[in-house]
């Protein structure tokens, strides 16, 4: 087991596939009334581990391809001299270039979350034993209780939450009903119970990493939405008809009331993200199709099975450049192979490469090894 350039290439083609074809389902309605958005996530987290991890395996299947690949890898591994003491090839350079991008990027993502955070918390106040009561009836619908705060910020017009390990549902200072205020905190309350800003965070350092590859950005826009619809899925089954639509109208209330004040991190959850109707069109189809009587558990459990096969099937092929042998122009080379030579093991025990019109060749222990290893089979004399 190991990681080779290949392996590693191997990984990027599998996993750009599997995003760009979960994308494509996801945009399926039938599919996600099928089989539903949890399973899209967990499929989403499986192309994401199929890049980080490009191992190639001891018994893989090596695809021989000898048009542009071999040409591909020639141009990058080519060294080329830069004065007396610099050597190195494209494909060093182009690693050095990686290397830079992931340092730079992941540099710029800290610092401005940090910026963001500071920005938002600076001011921010606890909110009062009215949202707080609000809060405490979210939690007893649901059934399942975790210590989350809520702060009100002038300046942000959209409510979200921030936060692995300190919890907190930010609220805009806006005059919201009990109804509205009761979806919002349920809205903010289910992202932390389905453990969203971890993901987005782990799918913002990927981003980072592979910079250069554009599919990984279409994962974290999809993925974002996504998460939203899941969200919005859960949310669903707790509400009855009428429950759906004051939901829904809390939405559009937010949508009315929302601004671009601030920019909200990446890795923050909200009701509504601004300027993306499109989206909360996709959402409402989910709120209003999505919820209790929808048993999705031997669909799920297929996909996740069928997902798997795939993830682990990806690492018994690796394709590879296949470079033709030199053509041998010496009258006194012989060119033989295993389809139609062999290794003659005499009654002596001593062994004979047996070619084709040629005086066998007798063999020491270390050729043999090396023939055996080729491919080439043994006879016994009879």
């Amino acid at each position: 087991m190991q990681v080779t350039l290949f392996s590693f290439f191997s990984s990027v083609l599998w996993s750009s596939v599997l995003i760009v074809g979960i994308y494509a389902l996801r945009k399926v309605r039938r599919f996600r009334t099928s089989f539903g958005l949890s399973a899209l996530v967990l499929l989403y987290l499986f192309s994401i581990m199929r890049i980080l991890f490009p191992l190639e395996l001891p018994h893989v299947i090596e695809l021989g391809i000898d048009e542009v690949y071999p040409q591909i890898y020639r141009f990058l591994t080519a060294d080329h001299s830069y004065g007396e003491f610099l050597n190195f090839s494209y494909l060093d350079a182009l690693v050095c270039i990686w290397v830079v991008g992931i340092i730079t990027l992941m540099a710029r993502y800290i610092v401005n979350y940090h910026k963001a955070m500071r920005s938002i918390t600076k001011y921010a106040s606890p909110c009062g034993q009215h949202e707080y009561t609000s809060l405490d009836a979210v939690k007893r619908d649901i059934g399942r209780s975790m210590k989350v705060s809520l702060c009100t910020v002038p300046n942000i017009s959209v409510p979200f939450g921030i936060g692995i390990f300190r919890k907190t549902i930010l609220l805009p200072q806006n005059n919201y009903t009990d109804r509205e205020l009761y979806y919002i905190l349920l809205h903010e309350y289910t992202h932390f119970l389905n453990r969203d800003i971890p993901v987005k965070m782990m799918v913002s350092v990927f981003c980072c990493i592979f910079w250069w590859n554009p599919v990984a950005y279409l994962l974290k826009a999809d993925l974002e939405q996504t998460l939203e619809m899941k969200c919005d899925a859960s949310v669903a089954r707790h509400l009855d008809t009428q429950g759906k639509a004051a939901y829904l109208r809390t939405i559009v209330g937010v949508i009315k009331q929302s601004s671009t004040k601030r920019p909200m991190p990446y890795t923050s959850t909200a009701l509504f993200q601004t300027g993306r109707m499109l989206d909360v069109k996709e959402r409402f189809d989910v709120v209003m199709n999505y919820g209790a009587g929808h048993d999705r558990t031997l669909s799920q459990m297929a996909l996740f099975l069928i997902g798997a096969c795939v993830f682990v099937l990806s690492y018994a092929v690796i394709p590879q450049p296949a470079f033709a042998a030199p053509v041998n122009t010496d009258p006194d080379v012989i060119g033989f192979d295993q389809t139609d030579s062999y290794i003659l093991q005499s009654l002596d025990h001593s062994y004979w490469l047996c070619i084709p019109d040629q005086d066998p060749q007798k063999l020491s222990e270390e050729q043999v090894s090396f023939y055996i290893q080729a491919g080439f089979l043994i006879k016994r004399e009879s």
